[in-house]
């Protein structure tokens, strides 16, 4: 396999969720760590008021390019975008934009998904799935390599997974023609029966989305990258670097202020939490090696015989990564506690919940009344709880991830990048990485020093 710097030399990358946690992080170290790449499209859905040409500006001014503008002061000449909106049949691109993305796009990264856990099911699935399928007949040209970004909990109906794919019990046609003509309010109620043991809509449209690549990915170079819990950045493109408060960061942020006492977990199992720049560092490289190994097949004799549907939806081409940490760096629960008071059994938490937050949320949001200030505790404290709802299945559910996939992934790069694209989270110790967790989350997301 070529090193990093030289297999993205002359490469067009484009990525859907381009301007969030992950893509920036995927940007930044592409820009920064392959000089030669020649360009990165990012698909950039319009917002009120503001238009994707002005969002790329302020993106490129954002503080996970602060190293990089050092370095190379004119870095955004490399970035482009397409307005899309992905929820739209046609994905919102204009004529010009998909003969572009046909003609141009070398590597094709997609890490967009509606990340609310308890979304609507029509909207998950019009997101996590629908979105899926019209990337995959987007008719790409010169496509090396199509990255999939799912989760490592897309199967949490299992208690151990392998790098495989897995019959999701749900075949996703039926889904989508039953949510066609179906009313939100009876989708709501048939919900339940469809997730059966699953928490919640993102697992299983995550699942369905698998389902989608195994099936209709065809003859195109497909990988699939499973992340944990994303978490801020150990090392790059800064320590602690961070850009929302979703999943562990919200209740880490909501302790340190005081407004969380309480956390449903079980002391006893390893939470997976994964920093962000291991999961860039994973999504970088499998695009690599699926690339390589797609345009050897290509210059061998015979491979360009057509490919039937059928073997194409059974092919073992399609490999999958698990970028977590649980398996060779566990982080067990319990030492968590120093920063969270972790309640194990249900009964317990709602009566410490009860002690600890809302009755001092009523007490708090009393006297700002009383001083004719806006009520806010009883309100934040909902939030809170919600969220700790959401989360609780993950805290309180062991699970085991097989990674030989990755293992192997990190030994295909060259010497030189195994330490810059860096897959082993053994390098660091939960303890030293918390401080940089907490700093970061103040420096980021608090904005305090």
């Amino acid at each position: 396999y070529p090193t990093m710097a030289e297999f993205y030399a002359g490469k067009t990358v484009a990525i859907t969720g381009g301007t969030g946690f992950l893509g920036q992080g995927i940007t930044e170290k592409l820009l920064r760590t392959c000089p030669d790449i020649s360009k990165i499209i990012l698909f950039i859905r319009t917002k009120r008021n503001t238009d994707p040409k002005e969002r790329l500006k302020q993106l490129a001014m954002k503080p996970a390019f602060d190293i990089l503008r050092q370095s190379q002061p004119n870095f955004h000449e490399k970035l482009s975008f397409v307005s899309c909106d992905l929820e739209a049949d046609d994905l919102g691109l204009s004529s010009d934009d998909r003969r572009t993305l046909r003609n141009e796009v070398n590597i094709f990264i997609h890490s967009a998904a509606t990340l609310k856990f308890n979304e609507h099911l029509r909207i998950s699935y019009e997101m996590n799935v629908l979105c899926v399928r019209r990337l995959l007949k987007l008719k790409w040209n010169n496509l090396q390599a199509f990255v999939h970004v799912s989760t490592a909990y897309a199967h949490v109906d299992r208690k151990y997974m392998k790098e495989e794919f897995y019959d999701c019990g749900i075949d996703y046609l039926d889904l989508e023609a039953t949510l066609k003509w179906l009313g939100d309010d009876a989708i709501e109620k048939l919900t339940p029966d469809l997730l059966k043991t699953r928490p919640n809509t993102y697992t299983l449209t995550k699942a369905l989305a698998e389902d989608v690549i195994c099936r209709e990915s065809g003859n195109l170079p497909t990988c699939i990258v499973r992340p944990s819990m994303i978490i801020p950045a150990w090392q790059e493109p800064m320590p602690g670097w961070c850009t929302n408060v979703y999943g562990p960061t919200a209740f880490i942020i909501a302790y340190g202020k005081g407004l969380l006492r309480c956390c449903l977990a079980d002391r006893e199992i390893n939470a997976d939490l994964i920093p962000v720049d291991f999961v860039v560092n994973g999504v970088i490289g499998a695009a690599m090696k699926t690339a390589s190994e797609f345009i050897h097949r290509r210059r061998s004799s015979g491979y360009n015989k057509i490919m039937s549907s059928e073997t194409a939806r059974k092919s073992t081409n399609i490999q999958i990564y698990h970028i977590n940490s649980s398996t060779t760096n566990p982080l067990n629960i319990d030492k968590l506690s120093k920063y969270l008071v972790a309640y194990c059994q249900r009964v317990v938490y709602d009566y410490s919940v009860f002690a600890l937050q809302t009755l001092p949320a009523h007490v708090m949001d009393t006297c700002l009344s009383l001083a004719n200030q806006k009520r806010q505790f009883v309100k934040l404290n909902g939030k809170i709880q919600s969220g700790m709802e959401v989360m609780g299945f993950f805290f309180t559910t062991n699970f085991q991830w097989d990674r030989s996939n990755a293992d192997r992934l990190l030994q295909a790069f060259q010497p030189g990048d195994r330490k810059m694209y860096n897959l082993d989270v053994r390098v660091f110790t939960w303890k030293d990485y918390f401080m940089t967790y907490i700093s970061g989350a103040k420096k980021f997301i608090l904005k305090e020093e």
